[in-house]
């Protein structure tokens, strides 16, 4: 990670900032294997082994510096300044590394080192969100006439669970139906749908809305609460990917993201 010269952050590439990734250090690069980790156990009188009760971890932060590369020309340190100085986790992803995206702040007192001729540098710590990076925000569409079936890959660490806006095509239900190996992983379904009814559905959140929730319709128990997931695949093995059906009339937009380990 540490080894790109250019990175993008909040969506602004360092390059159009006139800023390139410094390596203050000397020799080999260092950076976190695996998000920190905490082992938390229970320990009991008379026994000499602690219980085992979680791991808890602990978000990724790493120390980053940047060389203030066109300086001179630009002037633009306080344009840098404005876009580092975030009040919101924003998106950042390194030129070697772009499908790994940790949503990152800037915390602490970030330093400028300089020699007074507007030649220098900027040091600071960045803290994520999560122990994890992340893809690049996926987006699955289709029209569903009837029944559609296809295969969806998660080559990522960890299951994830996907975001769907469904726009119904006719009265009636949906069925949405995932498998792996022949194993039901999950069997969603929502009823009774309204033509044209707008849904959103959070399967992280194990939430649903309608638009017509401003008439007092709520979907809620009008869905079986079986909520999609994509457990973990092989990226080398289509059957061992979710196998995924839909069944009804409607317009679909999925969109998530893998969950990767620190590399």
């Amino acid at each position: 990670m540490l080894e790109a010269m250019g990175f993008s952050y909040d969506g602004i590439n360092s390059e159009d900032m006139g800023v390139t990734v410094l390596n203050a250090g000397t020799g080999l690069y260092k950076e976190n294997f695996l998000a920190p980790r905490k082992i938390v156990e229970k320990t009991v009188a008379g026994r000499h082994t602690p219980y085992f009760v979680r791991i808890e971890e602990t978000p990724l932060s790493f120390p980053m510096s940047i060389y203030i590369a066109d300086w001179e020309r630009r002037d633009n340190l306080r344009a840098i300044a404005r876009w580092l100085d975030q009040d919101q986790y924003k998106p950042l992803w390194f030129d070697t590394t772009p499908n790994r995206v940790m949503f990152c702040l800037i915390e602490g007192a970030p330093q400028l080192l300089h020699n007074g001729c507007k030649d220098g540098y900027i040091t600071f710590n960045v803290r994520c969100n999560s122990p994890f990076m992340y893809s690049q925000e996926i987006v699955y569409k289709r029209t569903i006439n009837g029944y559609y079936d296809d295969w969806i890959n998660n080559d990522g660490d960890k299951t994830i669970a996907p975001y769907m806006k469904i726009k119904k095509v006719g009265n009636g239900n949906i069925t949405i139906k995932t498998t792996q190996e022949n194993r039901v992983i999950n069997n969603f379904e929502i009823k009774d749908l309204l033509d044209g009814e707008l849904i959103d559905v959070d399967c992280a959140e194990e939430n649903i809305r309608t638009n017509y929730e401003k008439n007092e319709r709520y979907l809620f128990d009008n869905t079986n609460k079986d909520w999609i997931t994509f457990v973990l695949g092989n990226p080398y093995d289509q059957e061992s990917s979710t196998h995924i059906e839909f069944t009804g009339s409607f317009e679909l937009e999925m969109t998530y993201r893998m969950i990767y380990r620190a590399e």
